[in-house]
């Protein structure tokens, strides 16, 4: 600021004042937010299982392969297994005993009861389907009768809403991707929001990172597009908020109050974006049509260690790994990590390959879940033409 000689001293001296006032208060909001992450209790764990004695046992008991298996969503209600097929837009729902006792088949549009693009959860005896592609809540009766349609809420900013959580009182929860514009970049702001039971966001909030993901001026696109969102989370039957950073070993517990309590740290070995997992990159996202067109694109370095997460009961945390991806004397498998509540790695399993492992990046579907002592995954052949749903008995005897 360019000042006059003629500048009033007592002006200055209100001037340097109310600076130090701003400095002083940013100051100490930083020193709370650090304060409140350092409060949190960090659980850090070596690759030495705790309880290397421990038994983890999972046996299929149930396979299913129909001509219309198809890539798909496997979701669980009380009762019976939900499986939507992603070709044509059907859903399917499925007894214990394999038996498909309804199926729906829903238009892929911009219409009244139209979905496309979706989540389930149910809840209080009913089907909640969001259409992430129209931004919009779907309401259904146990017939997949269509009771009510709901708006979430969005400004104009670009805001994408991914994978819909609801607690135990009837909350729902969202990944909130809020994109901006600014300075030739595109960023992106990513966190986890309680919507409350109509779809209006709360303050309360879980974890929020921005990070830029294309630079417009140079034509760049930056590696943090293809991780994008790069969290899956759970909600347990106590409020609690567990969420992967699937970019780095770490797991985040958080009080339905937005407080961070703990994180859950491991060691793991990093594998590189390489050789036969550039290819795959590149092959699953058109990259070299990008790098054609003058786009340059840079990768991420490493493959993102982390799947998913799951919560077994009240007792465990399921940690889904990448490590085997790409290991040829592990073709068909994938590691697991099994830890206690409280953060202890106690020890590991390995699992069938279900499809969504084909993918190095984020699906934003369900291809594995867990419910009641039993997992159920979608599974593929090797030359992906059949697709299976699998039902595994779940066990943990200390």
């Amino acid at each position: 600021m360019k000042i006059s000689k003629k500048t009033n001293p007592c002006l200055l001296e209100k001037i340097f004042i109310f600076t130090l006032f701003l400095f002083t208060v940013i100051n100490v909001s930083c020193q709370k937010s650090e304060d409140e992450i350092f409060k949190a209790q960090i659980i850090k764990n070596t690759e030495k299982p705790s309880k290397p004695l421990l038994r983890i046992e999972l046996k299929e008991i149930m396979s299913i392969q129909e001509e219309w298996c198809d890539y798909g969503s496997v979701f669980l209600e009380d009762e019976n297994i939900i499986y939507w097929v992603e070709r044509d837009n059907t859903v399917y729902k499925i007894n214990n005993d394999g038996n498909t006792i309804l199926k729906k088949k829903f238009t892929q549009g911009k219409g009244y009861g139209d979905i496309y693009f979706f989540d389930f959860e149910e809840w209080n005896g009913k089907y909640y389907v969001f259409d992430k592609f129209n931004n919009r809540l779907n309401i259904f009766d146990k017939e997949f009768n269509l009771e009510e349609s709901n708006q979430i809420e969005r400004d104009e900013i670009s805001k994408g809403r991914y994978v819909l959580r609801i607690d135990e009182i009837g909350n729902l929860y969202f990944i909130s991707e809020e994109n901006s514009y600014r300075r030739g970049f595109i960023s992106a702001d990513i966190s986890i929001a309680n919507f409350g039971k109509k779809g209006k966001r709360k303050k309360v909030e879980f974890f929020r990172q921005s990070s830029k993901l294309y630079d417009r001026t140079k034509k760049i696109m930056l590696s943090y597009w293809y991780q994008q969102p790069f969290l899956r989370y759970l909600i347990g039957d106590d409020g609690r908020v567990w969420i992967c950073d699937r970019r780095e070993y770490k797991i985040y517990s958080y009080l339905p109050n937005g407080k961070l309590d703990r994180v859950i740290e491991k060691e793991y070995r990093k594998i590189k974006i390489e050789g036969e997992a550039e290819k795959k990159y590149k092959e699953e996202y058109g990259i070299e049509k990008l790098e054609k067109k003058g786009t340059e694109v840079i990768l991420p370095e490493y493959i993102c260690p982390l799947m998913d997460i799951l919560l077994i009961d009240n007792d465990y945390i399921l940690v889904l790994r990448m490590d085997y991806i790409l290991r040829e004397d592990k073709i068909g498998k994938i590691l697991a990590d099994l830890f206690d509540r409280e953060g202890k790695f106690l020890n590991q399993i390995e699992f069938p390959e279900f499809y969504g492992c084909y993918h190095l990046s984020n699906q934003l579907k369900t291809d594995i879940c867990y419910k009641n002592g039993y997992l159920y995954s979608i599974e593929a052949d090797e030359e992906l033409e059949k697709f299976f749903i699998k039902k595994y008995e779940f066990k943990v005897e200390e």
